[in-house]
């Protein structure tokens, strides 16, 4: 009977080359990857560039000679050559391939696999308990065993168990964008439920380590964590040049990890950073208290402070506030902010800061942040907000330190900017101050001051 219909046509195609081969892993596999490949129809499929990648990969994850591999090489292109022909229906193709491969030869895969990973070393053990337990994408992955174990896996050995396929890709057709993009075989949750394997990771003391952060003061930890507490996130990706400091304080086995992608098309461009997930909820509890901590902490100097200019009727000098406040030189800059500036950020539309700011004005016609931090007790963090929210609403025209003092202004000149992809997650910086990101090309771009 003939099948007048193109999609069936197709189907059925891919259905007679896949029971051809249907004892022969290595040709299912290099089918397989084919199918994979990320290269798009822009970008012209880049077909002769993935064959070299396939060849790569077979040869490592089925020990086979150069030779060996060269021969299947040329019988895989023979059988593929026909659907190359069909560049506008090449998706349909590749879709019906893994879907054929996932329905009817996910056994001689898992058969495979299995075998493979009954003799696999530790950490590749390790890293399929990651993915059972946390199944996110191939970077994050590595992103996520190196902050467990401080480590990354070696990737050969991940091909080598049959469940990594690093593919070429393009991006619209410019040359000098191509690199290689590492894929997971889209079966592997099924594979994993098949599979036993145990897991014990190292316990790591949370609270312990929030107060070694504390107690050395390292200051860009606990911020980069607040900034993954209040987006509700473990995972960032962070330009790795001129972060260099930034990157050795946070890398910490058993709590946060940094993974360098060897397959990116621009050298020493972007590293996934990311929290463990394993700790992920005690952590960012122990950061909270740490950041109300020093809030409350903030809040008392900064009233000494105020009432100590109050009671003198002067501004207190630099030394004076160093003094009167307790702090370190190096935290002067940061404290004098908080006094004499308000947020950055606006926070109409924040129905709790509308609220205390209400009941500011019920109570004060011109309030000082000393009368916020006094008569009302708000902490310095919520002063600052519901000052803005003030002078937003023009209910005041600025939020003096005491009565009769310099008025605040916003901190955007002393204090940075983070500047935040929200499709990406990619933190850039305020000098570059782009209008689209540079890596994804989104305008969803979210300023956060520092």
């Amino acid at each position: 009977m003939k099948i007048n219909n193109p999609r069936k046509k197709r189907k059925k195609m891919v259905e007679q080359l896949l029971n051809k081969y249907r004892k022969n892993i290595v040709m299912l596999d290099g089918i397989l990857q084919w199918a994979l490949n990320p290269t798009s129809e822009s970008a012209g499929y880049g077909f002769g560039e993935n064959y070299d990648h396939i060849m790569k990969n077979l040869k490592i994850t089925h020990e086979l000679s150069i030779s060996e591999v060269e021969k299947v090489i040329k019988e895989l292109k023979a059988e593929l050559s026909e659907l190359v022909k069909k560049e506008g229906e090449i998706y349909d193709i590749r879709k019906k391939i893994i879907a054929e491969i996932n329905k009817s030869h996910y056994p001689i895969f898992f058969k495979f696999i299995k075998r493979r990973i009954s003799k696999a070393s530790e950490e590749v053990i390790n890293f399929l308990n990651i993915y059972k337990n946390h199944p996110v994408d191939y970077d994050n992955l590595q992103a996520q065993f190196n902050a467990i174990y401080g480590s990354n896996v070696d990737e050969s050995k991940i091909i080598h168990a049959g469940i990594l396929k690093v593919l070429y890709w393009i991006s619209s057709g410019n040359i000098d964008n191509s690199s290689s993009s590492p894929e997971l075989i889209p079966f592997l949750d099924k594979i994993i439920e098949g599979l036993k394997l145990k897991w014990n990771p190292d316990k790591v003391n949370v609270k312990k380590y929030v107060k070694n952060l504390k107690d050395n003061n390292k200051k860009d930890v606990v911020h980069f964590l607040v900034g993954l507490m209040e987006r509700d996130e473990i995972y960032i990706r962070y330009f790795n040049k001129g972060n260099g400091t930034l990157f050795s304080n946070l890398r910490q086995k058993g709590y946060i990890g940094i993974y360098d992608t060897p397959h990116q098309p621009y050298k020493d461009r972007l590293s996934t950073v990311c929290v463990s997930f394993l700790i992920k909820d005690e952590l960012f509890n122990a950061i909270e208290i740490l950041v109300e901590e020093k809030n409350e902490e903030q809040t008392k100097k900064i009233i000494r402070l105020l009432e100590y200019e109050i009671e003198n009727k002067k501004e207190a000098s630099d030394k004076e506030i160093i003094r009167i406040a307790g702090i370190g030189i190096d935290e002067l800059d940061e404290f004098k902010a908080l006094t004499s500036g308000l947020p950055q950020e606006s926070f109409d539309g924040n129905e709790e800061i509308d609220k205390m700011a209400t009941e500011t004005i019920n109570k004060f016609d011109n309030p000082t942040l000393y009368d916020l931090l006094t008569s009302l007790k708000f902490d310095i963090k919520t002063a600052r907000k519901v000052g803005k929210y003030l002078v937003e609403k023009q209910m005041i025209e600025s939020l003096s330190r005491i009565e009769g003092s310099t008025p605040s202004g916003t901190s955007s000149e002393s204090r940075p900017v983070e500047i935040y992809c929200e499709e990406c997650k990619t933190v850039l910086t305020d000098r570059e101050n782009p209008e689209f990101c540079p890596l994804c090309g989104s305008n969803k771009l979210s300023e956060k001051t520092i």
